[in-house]
């Protein structure tokens, strides 16, 4: 288990597509069998507030944006 959940940490740490169904599959913690998919209407997304105060900065650029997202995960297959 510890060598699949490396793997799948290191898909995550590329970034994520615009499709929810390209992500990484992320193991399930409880049952270890199971695949938790990310729920499309749960995102929620914020820049942070040091981010927030470059955007006055005259050298300012978009991507200086740094912010946080959480979306909560459900396990559509568990595999009891």
């Amino acid at each position: 288990m510890t060598n699949v959940l490396i793997k799948d940490l290191r898909e995550i740490s590329k970034g994520f597509s615009e499709k929810l169904e390209e992500w990484p599959h992320i193991p399930c913690p409880t049952c270890v069998r199971g695949v938790l998919r990310p729920v499309a209407d749960s995102f929620v997304d914020e820049e942070t507030v040091t981010s927030k105060s470059w955007h006055g900065h005259e050298a300012w650029d978009p991507d200086w944006i740094q912010g946080d997202f959480l979306s909560h995960p459900h396990l559509p297959e568990p595999n009891l």
